[in-house]
């Protein structure tokens, strides 16, 4: 069995070391949940985080769709 959902929204993540992480961690993730952590205020926080994990098919319920 492997893990495709993971929930990390309202938790104290500050760098990215720990999103780097979750491929090797989690190789079947494809939704993710990482609103609300220091590291998703910024602008551009959601690309960045697409372009960290391409296997992505949701981020914080919206479609991930690469063209």
């Amino acid at each position: 069995m492997t893990l495709e959902e993971l929930d990390l929204s309202h938790n104290s993540i500050t760098d990215w070391s720990i999103v780097d992480a979750l491929p090797r961690l989690f190789p079947g993730l494809k939704s993710l949940r990482l609103a609300h952590n220091e590291i998703y205020d910024s602008e551009d926080a959601f690309t960045t985080t697409v372009a960290r994990l391409g296997q992505l098919d949701t981020l914080n319920y919206s479609t991930v769709r690469l063209r």
